[in-house]
């Protein structure tokens, strides 16, 4: 008998037991050939996402409605970089959600969740220019952001939102569609 051939044999036993064992890709990152955008990605080609959690913060004490624009500009965001925010959560099926934002229903989104882990619904406000994503912002514990818009939501710079308290917690603000 040849020497190599009982490791040859458990090598391919391995391989064939890893293969019908893995899971097959989640729903949200299947076919990707269409595009794929990184959620958890963390650069800011727009601005940054710690200063556009406290102008929400800020913008939602204020009185009156403010535009998205408005909002961003406090941030001190990029002029021009993004025309429409979209809102991608795991709650959401993918193909109507982003048929929904302008994008192909095969569309890819790295690092969304799939519904039914243990870790609940991610939800990110995702900043686009046409159907480009260009930055993603999470809520985080202590920052919510919005309320109201639910997955596939889009909205465009001057969309306007008042700021509202959070019944659950009065020291928390979160902004809504006006």
């Amino acid at each position: 008998m040849n020497p190599r051939l009982p490791l040859l044999l458990v090598a391919v036993i391995a391989t064939a037991a890893a293969t019908s064992c893995s899971s097959p890709p989640a729903a949200n990152e299947a076919s990707c050939d269409t595009g794929t955008f990184d959620l958890r990605a963390t650069g800011s080609s727009l601005g940054d996402n710690a200063a556009l959690r406290r102008a929400v913060e800020t913008t939602a004490k204020a009185p009156g409605t403010h535009s998205l624009r408005e909002l961003t500009t406090t941030a001190g965001w990029a002029a021009g970089g993004w025309d429409r925010m979209a809102v991608v959560t795991s709650a959401t099926a993918l193909p109507a959600m982003n048929q929904a934002i302008g994008l192909p229903a095969e569309y890819c989104w790295q690092g969304l969740r799939p519904v039914g882990s243990d870790t609940g619904v991610d939800t990110y406000y995702v900043f686009l220019r046409g159907t480009e994503p260009r930055q993603a912002v999470s809520p985080t514990p202590s920052a919510e952001l919005f309320r109201g818009l639910d997955g596939g939501a889009v909205v465009d710079a001057e969309a306007r939102f008042a700021g509202e308290q959070n019944p659950d917690n009065p020291t928390k603000v979160f902004l809504r569609p006006a």
